[in-house]
This record gives structure tokens, sequence and C-alpha cells, in this order.
């Protein structure tokens, strides 16, 4: 009789318990990596679209915007909320500390902000009516010439709509866009991205991780990340 060796039940039944245990450990972190990976993605790009719209309007008018609506009506917009949040933007934002944040309508902005949906889902709350004079100091280099800002969620009404998650905040200049938190900001130092949700897009374009939301001792001088 000819006698082949194989596995017993019992050592499968272990050997997919142990996998099972595994994946257990692993896959969540994978997960939580990707959509990482996927946030930083739609900061950059978000960035990149307000960036171009920015300079689309500057090459067609050999000038500045004078009005956020100059250059939202650069992009490839889906709906625009007039003086209200109803139909685009959700009724409640949060900071990462569980703080609310003026988004919806906590906004004391409500009557003179708009929110646009874009083709491809963002929603971007902004000052229509008021005229970017470009006179606030919020910095050095080109943020010593503020005009206004944009607020973005990245991913529509999808959630978790915190500040730093998915609400990332951008300056208009006098010279193009420039996010929130950055080095040379003193209005929104990136020291209060924990704590109100909207010092954190510098850090995300830049640095290209969200571990603010993991350690508390990042800064622009020291660690850039929680592994340093």
């Amino acid at each position: 009789m000819n006698y082949k060796s194989a596995f017993t039940l019992a050592e499968v039944l272990i050997t997919l318990g142990i996998i099972g245990v595994v994946a257990a450990m692993t896959i969540p972190t994978l997960v939580a990596k990707y959509q990482e990976q996927v946030t930083i993605t739609k900061v950059v790009k978000i960035y990149g679209i307000l960036s171009n719209a920015y300079k689309l309007y500057v090459a067609e008018n050999n000038a500045s915007p004078l009005y956020a609506d100059d250059i939202i009506n650069n992009l490839k917009i889906h709906k625009i909320c007039e003086n209200s949040n109803e139909g685009c933007a959700d009724n409640e934002y949060k900071t990462i500390n569980g703080g609310k944040i003026a988004f919806g309508k906590d906004d004391s902005w409500l009557t003179s902000v708009n929110y646009a949906v874009l083709q491809t889902g963002e929603v971007l709350r902004y000052n229509a009516q008021y005229k970017l004079s470009c006179t606030s100091n919020n910095g050095s280099g080109i943020l010593k010439n503020t005009c206004g800002e944009i607020a973005v969620d990245i991913n529509g009404n999808q959630g978790p709509n915190i500040g730093g998650e998915d609400v990332f905040y951008f300056y208009i200049t006098s010279n193009g866009m420039y996010p929130f938190g950055s080095k040379d900001e003193t209005r929104y130092p990136f020291t209060n991205c924990r704590t109100n949700g909207v010092a954190c897009s510098a850090w995300v374009i830049e640095n290209r991780n969200l571990d603010y939301t993991k350690c508390d001792d990042l800064s622009w001088d020291g660690k850039h990340s929680c592994k340093e």
C-alpha cells in the first residue's frame, strides 16, 4: 500500500485560525493607511485645482481676482447654494478634538457665504460678496497680502466632516492660493491644527501625512512624522 502524507483537520483549522488572527491585526492598519493616502491625494488635488483656477483668471484678465467668485467661476461646478448651506453642505462640522467648526449652519457668516459643489463632489465654502482687498497680514511672505479664504470638504457630505480630516482651508492671496497652517502662518499656525482643525492643510501638502491625528509633538522645526 502507498501512503501519502497530508494535513489533519486539526492542523488545517489551526492554520486558518492563525491566518485569521494575523489578518485581523493587519487589515485595519492597511485600510487606515490606504484611507490616509486617499485623503492626502485629494487635498493635493484640490489645492492644484484652486491654484489653476486662480491662474486662469489672472491669465484671462491680467489682474488678480477681485472676488472669490472670480475663482469659483473657473471651476467645474455642479451646484451653488447662495447664502445658505441647504442642499450643498451638512449642518454640523467638528474639529479634531470634538468642538464645533464654522462650516454649515453654525457659520457666523452664513448670510454672506456661498457653497459650491464641484462636479467631482467636493463642497466649497466661500464669501461671495466680500471684495478681496488683499490687505490682511496673516504671516510672512505672500501671507502679508491675504485677500480671502476658501474652505473645502474634500469628500462632499460623506463624513466625517471634521477639520483636518476631510475639511481643509486655503487662502486667496494677491499672488495665488496658499494653504492654511504653513510655517509662515501667524493667524492659524500649525500648533492649532489639533484644536481648531483649520491649520492642517499646509502640513498635508508638504509632509504628505496626517500624523497630527496620531501624535501631538509635531512641528515645522522638529518632527515631521510620528516615527521620527
